[in-house]
């Protein structure tokens, strides 16, 4: 597997009001239907257009990954792209990489084999009325997220829930007795032109010719859990909530052939294995999406 798959510059930040605060941050936890401050939402948006097409003969060798950032008047699908990622894109906060999916199957539950087997080519457009809004910022990535709800509600019928189950995980925390090196990004300081950006988050930008040692500019503690690739869901547990720099390099994971993972231990962080409840989305409902 690519040792760049930290590297990627496709993210997804998908936030929702929570009653109360826990110590206990999961980056995959399902967007919540409705903000408690509707104040300082954008505006919702439907799709006025939308294309599902089916790929014919469905390749067996397609990486994992959704195309998540919307285009100037819509949202265009990766060629080869499932509805059980597409699903898990429009209701889960946090998808930074194209291979974070993997080991996350558990926070999708009751999906028949075809969601994940079946792949499609979807592209999507809002009214022309509605491109001058979809243009507008939108920092937490909500009003496309939502988008992508209202299109698997009207095209396959989705009806879901949500559920508290207690799962095997990982655990981002902060190593005994380490020695931080991870520095509060100062919000007037300048990103290298170079630098890749990360939609809704920080940057990043390569600084050997191996491209396994990356600076990571104004980046929040939630990229660097979406980068983890590990075969059961990894939580926030370190506390921090701002946007740091650091420097991580990437290194041959020995309990995953082939596959490469930050070095977590050179900023003072760690993983550490345990069972936590994790809010987990369950289908009720859904049907094929008719061709179009």
């Amino acid at each position: 597997m690519n040792r760049l798959l930290f590297c990627c510059g496709l993210c997804v930040c998908l936030t929702g009001q929570i009653a109360g605060q826990s110590p206990i941050e999961h980056p995959s936890r399902p967007q919540n239907a409705v903000s408690a401050d509707k104040t300082s939402q954008p505006r919702e948006i439907a799709f006025d257009v939308v294309s599902i097409k089916p790929i014919g003969k469905p390749d067996p060798d397609w990486f994992w990954g959704a195309q998540i950032a919307p285009t100037p008047d819509g949202y265009k699908g990766l060629k080869e792209q499932s509805l059980w990622e597409t699903i898990m894109l429009a209701y889960y906060q946090h998808s930074h990489s194209p291979w974070y999916w993997m080991g996350r199957k558990s926070l999708l539950l009751g999906a028949p084999s075809w969601l994940m087997k079946n792949q499609y080519s979807i592209d999507a457009k809002v009214s022309p009325e509605d491109v001058e809004e979809w243009q507008k910022p939108d920092p937490d990535g909500k009003r496309l997220h939502v988008a992508l709800q209202k299109m698997l509600q009207d095209r396959c019928k989705l009806v879901l829930h949500t559920e508290m189950v207690e799962q095997p995980v990982y655990a981002l925390v902060i190593k005994r007795g380490a020695k931080m090196k991870l520095k509060e990004a100062d919000p007037s300081e300048a990103i290298p032109a170079d630098a890749d950006r990360v939609p809704y988050d920080g940057a990043t930008k390569d600084i050997d010719s191996a491209h396994t040692t990356t600076r990571f500019y104004a980046m929040s503690i939630g990229y660097v859990v979406a980068h983890l690739i590990k075969d059961r869901p990894v939580i926030d547990m370190t506390g921090l909530k701002g946007r740091y720099d650091f420097v991580l390099q990437s290194v041959l994971d020995e309990t995953q052939d082939g596959t490469y993972n930050l070095d977590l231990e050179s900023v003072g962080l760690t993983l550490k294995a345990m069972k936590s409840p994790i809010e987990v989305l369950v289908i009720d409902h859904i049907e094929e999406p008719s061709p179009n």
